[in-house]
């Protein structure tokens, strides 16, 4: 089974397209993607699931330390974000997550089947289910050691991406010769 990260290719589809680009392009440029990015690289009868994720997520209702995500600017989402997350419900039949991102309903999906992530988010380097690149085509497979330092090292430097804070002072090298 693949893990298809549905946000991260919609996210990329609509930047593609452009804010002057036509909707119209947006299926097509969608399905190009699926099919040479990503279905190509793996047997034809692989099963996929692609995640999106919802409007509500716990993290923002549990983030004491700072708000969630709330180091990012306000600029404007692409402007063909929505049809090509829509896209990808009605053609490539991608579930919407409520009360959670789609990483989690991929780390929880994969670590139950064991199946392969398709993704560029570091985040899943704390899984040990192979995790395909769909911009160099490889494949990466982390050991249990190796994705339980990863969580670790998360754990004291935090996310600037997501703007959780860490331990005051333990960047990445100081994470990694505590662990």
């Amino acid at each position: 089974m693949l893990h298809i990260d549905g946000d991260m290719i919609a996210y990329r589809i609509a930047c593609a397209i452009g804010d002057e680009g036509e909707e119209a392009a947006v299926g097509w440029t969608t399905n190009s993607f699926m099919a040479k990015n990503i279905l190509q690289h793996f047997d034809e009868l692989t099963p996929y699931h692609v995640h999106l994720s919802g409007k509500t997520n716990f993290r923002y209702d549990v983030a004491v330390t700072a708000p969630y995500k709330g180091n990012r600017d306000d600029k404007p989402r692409p402007v063909h974000l929505a049809a090509a997350r829509q896209h990808l419900i009605d053609v490539w039949g991608a579930t919407v997550s409520e009360g959670c991102e789609a990483d989690d309903t991929i780390a929880i999906a994969a670590t139950a089947d064991g199946g392969t992530v398709v993704s560029l988010d570091k985040d899943f380097d704390q899984l040990t289910n192979p995790i395909f690149n769909f911009t160099t085509f490889k494949t990466r497979q982390a050991t249990q050691l190796e994705a339980t330092k990863t969580l670790y090292k998360q754990f004291l430097t935090g996310d600037a991406v997501d703007n959780i804070i860490g331990v005051e002072g333990c960047g990445p090298g100081m994470a990694g010769d505590l662990i």
